[in-house]
């Protein structure tokens, strides 16, 4: 206790005491019940004081922590057997329904499919597993509290990474089998690897991952079709005990249109699970790709990030080329981009005048400002300053499309010019020049719509900065892509289908989400919140069209197309007065991965519990799991102490002691005629 509370509360019995000595004792005669009323107004007049003084006083609390123990149930339709529905809810309710499991642990339940979720109702109805997902989530409630996990699952992932570990977490991990843990010979194929799109008179690149488990050697054909006609077939072998292989292929793209790969493995004598003999995958066919050259005299990290940035999208094909080359390309490139050009560039953009290309100018310290002033006038540096690192402020004002969700306040800077910069051709700002926190009312990135061409500007060097700022901060690049694509849509827009971009996959899975998207701007290319899209499906067989409003999501217009029946179809995206439309073609399938009659993976459930202090358990044996986790010393529960500063206020019996002393006090003059 303080010593200025000490002296306080030393204070407030001095007072209470001369306050009683003076009402009883000074000049009084003695009176029945003298001392007991003096000793009750003292005890309720130095309650009072000492409230007022309200000292803190330590308060030592114990309590009992207990570790948790989390039933982790497979929610997934691979455990939708009678068998194995059986063995997981019994085996919970013996581990739930234990005495001592109850007086040792702080029992939780949580189920898992896609995505974790608390309880404990099960309907065996989830379309994909992913355990990692489940455990991470698990991690983030239960951080830095001790927590034992027992998950009930086969094993069979489909969705998520197989390598996690609580190395960073305080989660003990037992796994309990559940299904069939007998293995057969297995053919299967694992995967197909192609691009989402290809382009007409083209090759693509295709990779088939396929694999077999079995102890007896093996000889098999493969073969792929496209769109049922036969493309490639050949005789691959396995060893005795198993393995897998692959095959790069090259083929031809043909026509336009959607392309339905299909890869599949003859059958083993006896095979069991014949639904992962074959796999499936899209391919779009285009008939034209936006040809993007990129011109510099340098090399610099910016152009390593603006060639994966931009050919993200398929559609785009980026070719990095000099001056010199450049002036060959002039027909058959759809935008320039100009990296901090020079004198050099002269001949080039003599060309260029006479063509309407849009342009991307890339012009930093290293660009020669002389030669980008002479040779067109949408916009001018004047007054140059010295070179300076330039921090991104984002225009709130901007109006040729939506920025609002890109965020720049962690982005490390770039190298700019200090200066003052002049348009002559109409523009906005997308970011401006902030510098030591201070707004310079100058430009960073400007988007210029000029009468002969589009333009875009931007004013520094160093963009691979804010593509890896905007990876360490979101673990992805998409939102610095997704910039850039603006950027590109906007300087190609002459097209009026720009203006509206559809979104869809070539082939639906009945275990993902089956939806097509649509995003419509207005004449300034900003998304239009206000649009009417109708989305107009037909079948193969081009006998019976469908038509649907497509309903307003956020900065995305969408249709849920999961409702179909399996199949082939076409459609198209409009406006509803016809004036804009997009069409494309799509595949519906209904297999899933989770009704394969597949084995529980009984090693990577071995080695989940190996690598997170725990150990596996087979459900016709729960009284290892209950003797284990009884006998474990670390998960006791431990008696802790917590030393606590509490305000007096706070004893409340406190104050029903001074008021039950003022009451008596009263009681016994009243009674006494004392009053």
């Amino acid at each position: 206790m303080p010593r200025s509370a000490f002296l306080w509360i030393l204070a407030a019995l001095v007072v209470s005491g001369l306050l009683v000595w003076f009402q009883y004792y000074y000049k009084t005669k003695p009176r029945p019940w003298r001392n007991t009323l003096a000793l009750l107004r003292f005890l309720a007049v130095f309650g009072i004081l000492l409230l007022l003084v309200n000292p803190e006083v330590e308060k030592l609390q114990t309590y009992l922590t207990k570790t948790k123990l989390l039933l982790l149930a497979d929610n997934s339709a691979s455990i939708d057997l009678p068998e194995e529905r059986q063995a997981l809810l019994r085996t919970r309710s013996f581990l739930e329904n234990n005495p001592e499991l109850q007086d040792r642990f702080e029992i939780q339940k949580y189920r898992f499919g896609k995505n974790l979720e608390a309880g404990d109702s099960l309907d065996f109805a989830e379309g994909q597993t992913d355990i990692s997902a489940a455990m991470e989530s698990l991690s983030r409630v239960h951080n830095n509290e001790k927590a034992v996990v027992v998950v009930f699952t086969d094993g069979n992932l489909n969705r998520g990474s197989s390598q996690w570990y609580s190395a960073n977490s305080e989660l003990d991990i037992y796994p309990v089998v559940i299904g069939d843990t007998t293995t057969f010979s297995d053919l299967r194929i694992d995967r197909i690897i192609a691009n989402k799109y290809a382009f007409e008179g083209n090759k693509y690149p295709v990779e088939i991952l396929f694999s077999y488990s079995g102890e007896a050697s093996a000889e098999v054909s493969l073969q792929i079709t496209d769109n049922g006609q036969p493309v490639y077939r050949n005789r691959i072998s396995f060893p005795a005990g198993g393995g897998s292989g692959q095959r790069e292929l090259l083929l031809d793209a043909g026509q336009p249109g959607l392309h339905i790969l299909r890869a599949s493995i003859t059958s083993l004598e006896g095979e069991r699970n014949l639904q992962n003999n074959s796999a499936t995958a899209g391919i779009e066919v285009l008939d034209e790709q936006l040809q993007i050259g990129l011109v510099s005299t340098q090399t610099h990290p910016d152009i390593g990030s603006l060639l994966r940035s931009l050919t993200q999208n398929q559609q785009r094909q980026l070719e990095i080329m000099s001056p010199v080359d450049a002036s060959g390309m002039l027909e058959e490139t759809d935008l320039w981009i100009l990296y901090q050009p020079d004198a050099s560039f002269a001949p080039l953009y003599a060309l260029l005048k006479n063509k309407n290309t849009p342009i991307f100018w890339l012009c930093g310290p290293e660009a020669d400002w002389n030669f980008v002033n002479a040779v067109q006038q949408g916009f001018q540096l004047e007054e140059r300053g010295p070179s300076e690192e330039i921090f991104a402020e984002l225009n709130a004002g901007f109006g040729y499309f939506d920025v609002s969700s890109w965020k720049t306040e962690d982005f490390p800077p770039v190298e700019g010019l200090l200066g003052s910069y002049d348009f002559t051709v109409p523009n906005e700002w997308i970011l401006g020049q902030r510098v030591k926190g201070i707004s310079l009312e100058e430009p960073l990135l400007a988007l210029l719509k000029g009468s002969d061409r589009r333009q875009a500007v931007f004013f520094g060097s160093g963009l691979w900065k804010w593509r890896m700022a905007t990876f360490k901060s979101e673990r992805s690049f998409e939102s610095f892509d997704r910039l850039i694509s603006k950027v590109v849509q906007f300087l190609t827009a002459d097209a009026v289908n720009q203006r509206l971009a559809v979104e869809y996959e070539p082939i639906y899975r009945g275990a993902e989400e089956s939806y097509i998207r649509a995003r419509y701007f207005d004449e300034a290319y900003s998304f239009d919140p206000a649009a009417s899209l109708v989305l107009k499906i037909r079948d193969s067989s081009g006998t019976a069209e469908r038509e649907f409003p497509m309903s307003l999501g956020k900065d995305v217009y969408q249709t849920d197309i999961s409702f179909l029946d399996p199949g082939s179809y076409s459609f198209a995206v409009e406006l509803q007065d016809g004036s804009l439309r997009q069409t494309g073609s799509f595949s519906l399938q209904r297999a899933s991965v989770e009704q394969q009659p597949l084995p529980s993976d009984v090693d990577w459930l071995s080695k989940l519990a190996l690598e997170n202090n725990g150990s596996v358990i087979f459900p016709d044996r729960p009284e290892v799991l209950t003797d284990s986790l009884l006998n474990a010393e670390r998960y006791r529960p431990v008696q802790k102490s917590r030393r606590n500063i509490v305000s007096l206020l706070e004893y409340y019996w406190l104050m029903a002691l001074i008021l039950a002393a003022f009451a008596a006090e009263w009681f016994i003059r009243k009674y006494n005629g004392l009053l």
